[in-house]
């Protein structure tokens, strides 16, 4: 489960969560800049991704890259394998 669902009480899980929130604003915003326009992505897989790889934002843009779109740039993902 994810740290922030589990709703810890304790003051040192509240300096926790606000840490565990700051590292995931910070690479969200630095996956967004590696991916590009190009790549779309919701913030809730970006940050999933993020926590699998342990906040390694490389591993992370090439995992939301092998993500399957059903649309990207205007055509599906089966046109450009064409």
């Amino acid at each position: 489960m994810h740290p922030l669902e589990q709703g810890f009480p304790t003051r040192r899980s509240r300096v926790a969560n606000r840490i565990i929130k700051a590292q995931l604003r910070e690479g969200t915003t630095r996956v967004r800049e590696e991916l590009g326009a190009e790549f779309s992505a919701t913030d809730k897989e970006i940050q999933d991704a993020l926590w699998n790889y342990y906040y390694d934002v490389s591993k992370t843009v090439t995992y939301i890259k092998s993500i399957p779109r059903p649309y990207r740039q205007g055509r599906s993902n089966v046109d450009h394998l064409r």
